[in-house]
């Protein structure tokens, strides 16, 4: 799986108005075709004179045509919202980088809950991808892409050759030459792998740094 920028934005407000003007003015035109045209002008006129096909034609086509501009502009509308609100997430603050378990534990439920809300919010942009980039230690990354269907696809970087045969001892995972690939069925078990790591594999000091981000990038799969 490949991934590439992803520009997410909404239709231009000049449609939406030029939708919602065209809208109103066409249900305005339909209306008074179908039921003022027919009143009667002339205080001689008795009765108005009966609606023909054509002339309800005239009415109702008008107005179908408004309501769909204004559904058009509708469905602008929410767009714009869904936009915004994932805007909001993406530039709402994170904790910042932990130190202490408490602060770290602090860091990643705030990944994960941010990453759950991103979601929902991407359901209309099934080719949106969104990811957890966790640095840690000295110079090691752990990189997270979460799938729609819940689940994790994990790359851990950098690593050598006894560092790889001993996390291949406690998870599966594909072993290349400077990284590892490994999947989970969902992200409570990709941060028990990253405890893991750090705790039993890299023996890392008490005080290490953990700093998160997330970024939302395009997916693209290949056949």
């Amino acid at each position: 799986m490949n991934e590439s920028a992803l520009e997410i934005s909404p239709p231009r407000r000049a449609f939406l108005y030029v939708f919602l003007i065209t809208g109103i003015i066409l249900l305005l035109n339909g209306f008074a075709v179908l039921f003022f045209a027919p009143i009667p002008r002339s205080p001689n006129t008795l009765q108005p004179a009966p609606l023909t096909h054509t002339f309800g034609l005239g009415g109702w086509m008008p107005i179908l045509a408004g309501l769909l501009c204004l559904g058009g502009a509708g469905w602008m509308l929410n767009r714009h919202r869904q936009v915004a609100r994932i805007a909001e997430l993406v530039h709402a603050d994170l904790p910042r980088s932990g130190v202490t378990p408490e602060s770290r534990n602090r860091l990643l439920s705030a990944l994960i809950e941010r990453t759950s809300l991103l979601q929902t919010a991407l359901v209309p942009f099934p080719q949106a991808l969104v990811s957890i980039s966790l640095r840690f230690g000295e110079i090691h990354r752990l990189d997270l892409d979460l799938a729609s269907t819940g689940s994790v696809s994990g790359r851990f970087s950098p690593i050598d050759r006894k560092l790889g045969k001993a996390i291949d001892r406690v998870s599966e995972c594909v072993v290349l030459n400077d990284e590892i690939l490994v999947d989970f069925t969902n992200a409570a078990k990709a941060f028990e792998f990253f405890q893991t790591v750090t705790t039993d594999i890299l023996r890392l000091p008490p005080d290490f740094e953990l700093s998160g981000s997330i970024r939302i990038s395009r997916r693209h799969t290949t056949n």
